[in-house]
């Protein structure tokens, strides 16, 4: 089958981008990627080889951008007729509006995230008391929180079928009744490229975009405060960065400056990054309440123990005491199992190998199995009136 793909833009090295790029090399019908912007020299190198369709290539960087990056999504028109199928990456602002005038052909929606610039009470939260102090733009943004649900609804009624990342995604959109139903499809981890050599150097990593939203500052406070007891380990930070997160790296190399053992590495080839997953000696998971979180299944799939915050994602793919440990957002606490782990190298390969197994439930191939299946049950509309789980 032919399989149109939307996504608004494609220029980081996210878990939007991984399942993209899984779909294009392991799918068995035929994909076309359309998108508002694609930088080629920030993400994954491999999407040069697929048939990307640009629509403008038009990024979005300040508040006025957005607005006008909404007008091209929800006004695009794609020559949808040589198409059986049409996906949306979702859950991000706007990119679900590009349904309104392309449904046309049967569509499904797969919830990336939960549109968390609006619907997290984390990032709320977050949003705030960082961005949006002056009285003006905390009205602005709160008027437009209320006010953009309403259209999510409309878009969403358009979808044949709602596919949600995680639990906790498919959760939040039942609670704020955005959607009447969907289906947990749970992004994987290529096990056979990401597997264990049994070696634990004196490392611990912490995997993520150099992004606000990835809390990278919580495992460095919590490092530092390990470090006063145990000298003998490094922290290695490692992401990829854009433009628009240089103010946050430079907040974070100021909070790190007085300890020489914190490593920031920003440009990794995707060899690299897997030589780091492979020798670290377990790995820390920090963001804010995130949607699923590839970096502890690629971690778990090396055979390493993962320390995580105990929110969003995390809670579904790490058995805390077993394949890692969940812990509140607080420095000391992610210190305390720090030296748990270092204190007990038995342990952390115990746990490393409980890890591995748990990891292999999530390999790509059961994923973009199901993924097939429901694209052909879409498209020969074959759908039944409430869709379980394949």
């Amino acid at each position: 089958m032919k399989v149109a793909i939307y996504s608004p833009r494609i220029y980081t090295k996210g878990g939007m981008e991984r399942v993209m790029l899984v779909l294009l090399k392991r799918s068995k019908h035929n994909f076309t990627l359309f998108t508002h912007y694609f930088n080629p020299t920030s993400t994954f190198e491999e999407f040069r080889n697929y048939d990307i369709v640009t629509l403008g290539n038009y990024d979005a960087k300040s508040l006025a951008d957005w607005a006008v990056m909404a007008f091209k999504i929800i006004s695009a028109k794609i020559d949808l007729k040589n198409f059986d199928a049409f996906i949306v990456n979702g859950g991000s602002l706007f990119n679900e509006c590009i349904i309104f005038r392309n449904h046309d052909v049967p569509s499904i929606c797969y919830l990336h995230t939960s549109n968390r610039f609006v619907h997290d009470e984390a990032i709320r939260k977050h949003v705030l008391g960082t961005k949006y102090r002056g009285l003006l733009r905390r009205g602005i943004y709160l008027l437009f929180t209320k006010l953009y649900p309403m259209l999510e609804r409309r878009a969403y009624a358009y979808f044949d079928l709602i596919l949600a990342n995680s639990e906790h995604v498919k959760r939040r959109f039942l609670n704020l009744g955005l959607v009447k139903n969907s289906i947990v499809l749970h992004p994987g981890v290529d096990t056979k490229l990401f597997y264990p050599t049994w070696r634990f150097e004196h490392y611990f990593l912490s995997v993520g975009r150099i992004n606000e939203w990835k809390r990278h500052e919580l495992a460095i406070e919590s490092f530092k405060i390990f470090s006063r007891v145990n000298e003998d380990f490094k922290l290695i930070i490692a992401g990829n960065l854009v433009n628009k997160d240089a103010y946050y790296f430079k907040k974070l190399k100021r909070l790190a400056r007085d300890c020489q053992n914190i490593i920031f590495l920003t440009s990794l080839s995707d060899h690299n990054l897997l030589r780091l997953y492979q020798k670290a000696y377990a790995v820390l998971f920090t963001a804010i309440n995130e949607d699923w979180g590839i970096v502890p299944l690629e971690a778990m799939a090396c055979g390493k123990p993962v320390i995580a915050v105990n929110e969003g994602g995390p809670r579904e793919s790490i058995i805390d005491g077993k394949t890692g440990f969940l812990v509140d957002a607080r420095p000391e606490k992610f210190a305390e199992k720090l030296l748990v782990f270092a204190n007990n190298p038995e342990l952390v390969e115990v746990m490393g190998k409980e890890a591995r197994k748990r990891a292999l439930q999530y390999d790509w191939s059961s994923f973009v199995s199901k993924f097939d299946k429901y694209i052909e049950m879409v498209a020969n509309k074959s759908l039944p009136g409430r869709v379980n789980e394949l």
